[in-house]
């Protein structure tokens, strides 16, 4: 659910680090991202970063925010977080940016192992320092700076021998990450391999180096290494032993597990999400082995029981949740996330406490109470994670196909114990899962409506914004179930959701909507799902001539409810113009040209068709639709449905199939 504008240097960054050493031994779990025509190649991660945008869907970088108002979580149903048109460009470069230049421990390795690997880049440091200094003048264009350029000097530690080494170089001095760096010398775009030898770069030559943001090098730096320390410190043979058997180290723990500078990556160092600095942090937070570094203290947390865990470890692994939520509203580094099994270890937390039964005040540290709030808050921010992951075709079945991962998603739509918030994390992580007609079979159920409903009902007490967004995400959830699989759903369930969708879709105004979305953080990563909603086939033709009046009259209603409620949300979403960058990567704006001449004129979906389309050619010059997208569009509603027409490559594929 997440994302903004295409940003100069941010391209470039994924390409850096991919040019950085590659491991020995490649990820190989890394999933295909392109099953479904609803992620493009895009625009915080993400989403919704995996550079810091599609920069950072879904979706609908959603950045949303934790129950205590915490400003700097993201969800996504576009949400989902982050900066839409960034995360389009920079999700092309995402399995460059894979590409980890160091292996990744195992779990079970010796305790010196990290210890090593400091040592070795140390001597390594320490050889090239033996070679003479160099002056280089450098000139400078910042993209989001007033003052957009400057000239410094700088004086290498040692004679470079790459760009790379040069581009390490002014991260150190300026603190701009080396990953966000483009750099050019006479006009000639450089590549982090390049020799400085073979182009002739001396003593005194200038440089020009466009980019978009310093960042806190230092500060993040010292955050890796410090989670470096904590994860050799948890793998002790000796620490293991006691947390293993219970017997108490509870001050040593204390002494040595630091949750609050993990905690400031999220509070501090990545937020707000949109911020250009923000963004410059995470690139070299991923860059420089955060991410991994993170999984691997995350997984040796999981290698105790909860209630073996003492209050700091607990603390350390909400802390990694808090900052994976963040991390995931970026549409680019949630495709980053799976190359390791983050899904996996995120769903073990969400899965391994309950949820308390009652709402829970604070209380000091150690007390019952503290202890529920860590465990309820750990459960929150892992709902969060997983929302934002659900936007990615390859997650959802491996989501939904979870029964107790959905039980916990559902008690959390649901439970006292959260605020507003948590509901509508939860539901913005259903609509995602709702996206793919795989994971129907799951969430059509009668628990799920029913609890969405109860949660639509008990946030009356709340803010009347907080009311429509639930009740929004609810409608679109619904019009997905019933365009898709009607034939799954009971008679008495259609009739709750027919009723539910008619009530919001009477009286909400979609204006409203994306001004609450804009307030709360929701990034939407992609549209092709509000789409397809409007171009569902039409159920007519599958009619009998001993068909009731009353069924046809009762599914034509529905259909109309569900094809209203695509063209709202796309009246909603496309207000942004970083949206609207996206319906154009999607190539959809045919379909979007071509809508009001495929629904009845009778209908309101057809007057929000046509005002859409006015709305459209206000912002964007629009053209007429190719012969072959007109086609593909009257197919759409009269035979297959838009994603089998927009995967086919011509007219002969979809008669073939």
């Amino acid at each position: 659910m997440g994302n903004k504008h295409p940003q100069p240097g941010t391209k470039k960054a994924v390409q850096a680090v991919a040019e950085r050493d590659e491991p020995d031994h490649p990820e190989t779990c890394s999933k295909d991202q392109n099953s479904e025509p609803n992620k493009t190649v895009h625009p915080e991660v993400s989403s919704k970063d995996q550079n810091s945008d599609l920069d950072e869907t879904v979706h609908p970088e959603a950045t949303s925010k934790d129950q205590n108002s915490d400003p700097d979580e993201t969800v996504h149903p576009e949400a989902t977080s982050k900066d839409q048109s960034s995360d389009h460009d920079e999700a092309v470069h995402t399995e460059e940016l894979s590409k980890d230049h160091n292996n990744e421990p195992d779990e079970d390795s010796h305790d010196g192992e990290l210890e090593d690997q400091d040592d070795s880049e140390d001597s390594e440091d320490e050889t090239l320092t033996k070679t003479p200094p160099v002056s280089l003048n450098l000139k400078l264009y910042c993209a989001t700076d007033e003052v957009r350029s400057r000239s410094v000097k700088i004086v290498t530690p040692c004679t470079p021998i790459t760009i790379l080494d040069v581009k390490l170089c002014v991260e150190n001095e300026l603190s701009i990450p080396a990953c966000c760096q483009e750099l050019s010398f006479e006009s000639q775009k450089l590549r982090d391999c390049d020799s400085v030898e073979v182009l002739k770069i001396r003593e005194g030559d200038t440089l020009t180096i466009n980019y978009e943001s310093e960042g806190m090098v230092e500060d993040v730096r010292e955050i890796i290494k410090g989670m470096k320390s904590m994860n050799r410190f948890l793998r002790k043979k000796t620490i293991r032993k006691r947390l293993e058997n219970g017997s108490g180290c509870d001050t040593e723990i204390s002494n040595n597990l630091d949750t609050v500078q993990v905690e400031s990556l999220a509070s501090a160092y990545f937020h707000p999400s949109a911020d250009p600095r923000s963004k410059a942090n995470r690139l070299f937070f991923v860059s420089n082995n955060g991410l991994q570094i993170m999984h691997q203290l995350h997984a040796e947390l999981l290698r105790y029981p909860w209630d073996k865990c003492v209050l700091e470890m607990q603390y350390l692994e909400h802390s990694i949740l808090r900052v994976l939520w963040n991390l995931s509203a970026a549409f680019s580094i949630r495709l980053l996330l799976l190359e390791r099994p983050t899904l996996e270890a995120v769903i073990k937390s969400l899965v391994r406490v309950e949820i308390p039964a009652n709402s829970f005040f604070q209380g000091p540290i150690g007390s019952s109470y503290e202890y529920k709030r860590i465990t309820s808050e750990m459960l929150y921010k892992a709902v969060g994670t997983i929302g934002n992951l659900a936007e990615i075709p390859n997650c959802r079945v491996a989501i939904a196909s979870r029964k107790d991962v959905l039980d916990q998603l559902l008690a959390t739509l649901t439970s006292p114990t959260y605020t507003y918030i948590a509901s509508l994390v939860a539901s913005a992580g259903l609509l995602c899962l709702a996206y793919s007609p795989e994971t129907h079979q799951y969430l059509i159920k009668d628990n799920v409506i029913r609890k969405f409903d109860k949660a639509c009902d008990s946030v009356k007490h709340h803010t009347h914004m907080d009311e429509q967004l639930l009740k929004y995400f609810r409608c679109v959830f619904y019009a997905l179930l019933l365009s898709t699989s009607p034939a799954m759903i009971p008679t008495h369930a259609k009739l709750q959701m027919k009723h539910a969708m008619k009530n919001f879709l009477e009286s909400a105004d979609y204006e409203t909507i994306r001004e609450h979305e804009k307030k709360k953080g929701y990034i939407w990563s992609t549209v092709a799902h509000f789409v397809k909603l409007v171009y569902i086939p039409k159920q007519s033709s599958q009619w009998s001539i001993c068909t009731p009046k009353e069924v046809i009259a009762e599914n034509n209603e529905l259909e109309d409810l569900c094809i209203e409620a695509g063209v709202f949300s796309l009246q909603n979403v496309l207000l942004s113009n970083d949206t609207r960058e996206i319906l154009k990567a999607e190539s959809l704006v045919d379909y979007i040209v071509c809508m009001p001449w495929h629904l009845s004129p009778d209908t309101k979906a057809h007057v929000r068709a046509c005002a859409l389309r006015q709305f459209l050619s206000s912002k964007m010059q629009l053209q007429p639709p190719t012969l072959v997208n007109l086609a593909k569009a009257k197919l759409a509603v009269s035979h297959c449905g838009l994603e089998r027409v927009v995967k086919a490559r011509g007219l002969h594929d979809i008669v073939a199939a």
